[in-house]
């Protein structure tokens, strides 16, 4: 027999967003891709704005934040990998 999904309320919403988040950041590789996009981004931000006779800083924003979405999607759907219990002599 199929239940029912539980009632999504604020707090579970919290709770989940938290989760993810955390499993998000635990990982080193998205850590240091999602560092590398806020600073070039920024720099590449401020260098367009002091020269602001065409904007183009939003296309490499927005390239770059799409493989930060797909990263952050792959971490999020692994597994979570335990730790295998040590061998005996």
């Amino acid at each position: 027999m199929r239940t029912l999904p539980q009632r999504v309320t604020l707090n579970n919403y919290k709770i989940g967003m938290e989760t993810a988040m955390n499993k998000l950041l635990q990982n080193q590789g998205f850590r240091y891709h999602l560092l590398a996009y806020v600073l070039v981004n920024a720099i590449l931000i401020v260098v367009n704005l002091m020269h602001p006779d065409h904007l183009w800083f939003y296309w490499p924003l927005i390239g770059w934040g799409i493989g930060i979405a797909a990263h952050g999607y792959s971490v999020w759907k692994q597994p979570v990998r335990r730790p295998s219990p040590p061998m005996g002599r």
